[in-house]
């Protein structure tokens, strides 16, 4: 065997100690963020709940404190409720509205914009294409927290409102 075979094999075998070395440290990874989730959102939330507190400050100076995120979302079985209940009370903007074109290869010549708005006027009646209506989920999750902190209605079920709690560990400076 030469030197560079030698060389070559040693370096394909670091290569794959390197590889486990990664999966091991990816899984090690996973594992510990499971851990943390269960510790932050569902552990020490219970403990502070049944202990009727939502700030704590440990003997070492650390402050956990819960904190609850809202979260909202709309189903498909919802879609039509929501986006008609935006519309009944006047937030019919935040609903955006994509359509997709299916563009034959023969438009990937166009290089103005000229040209490019007569095809898509010409495409746009005469080739497939889809609508596609939604609402951003941030902008969806922060419409439904800022009404329910201004203590207005919603209908929570229509925009799957999820609160979810979390607890947040401060080090003292």
């Amino acid at each position: 065997m030469t030197t560079d075979m030698q060389r070559l094999n040693t370096l394909v075998h670091e290569q794959l100690l390197a590889e486990e070395e990664v999966a091991k440290a990816e899984n090690a990874l996973a594992t510990a963020k499971k851990k943390l989730a269960r510790l932050s959102e569902y552990v020490i939330p219970d403990v502070m709940e049944e202990m009727g507190i939502n700030e704590y400050k440990t003997n070492d100076g650390l402050t956990i404190k819960l904190k609850q995120a809202i979260r909202a979302s709309i189903s498909e079985v919802n879609r039509s409720d929501a986006f008609g209940w935006m519309t009944d009370h006047d937030h019919e903007a935040m609903i955006k509205t994509s359509i997709v074109i299916e563009k034959p290869a023969l438009l990937d010549d166009y290089d103005n914009a000229a040209e490019l708005t007569a095809a898509l006027s010409l495409i746009t009646t005469s080739l497939p294409s889809t609508e596609n209506k939604s609402i951003h989920s941030s902008t969806l999750s922060a419409f439904v927290r800022d009404k329910l902190e201004d203590g207005e209605e919603i209908p929570l079920d229509t925009f799957s409102v999820f609160r979810q709690v979390t607890s947040v560990i401060k080090t003292s400076k």
